[in-house]
């Protein structure tokens, strides 16, 4: 095989994975699109139950004095 038959061909695979890569894409977008809608409720839910007691046990110092916060 002469170089340029060598050069075509690894154009042409790589024009191919670049289709694979977008395809793969293709499949992808929607199913993250609709798992983001699906579970949004789901993940304001938990902030809203759980939230709160994250922010009761959580205390704020400040960097320089190493002091609680008020």
């Amino acid at each position: 095989m002469d170089l340029l038959s060598i050069i075509l061909i690894l154009f042409a695979l790589l024009i191919f994975l670049s289709f694979l890569i977008s395809l793969l894409f293709l499949i992808i977008t929607p199913m993250m699109t609709l798992l983001d809608i699906l579970l949004e409720p789901i993940a304001s839910l938990y902030l809203k139950f759980f939230r709160r007691e994250r922010e009761e046990k959580e205390t704020e110092y400040s960097i320089d004095q190493g002091e609680e916060v008020k």
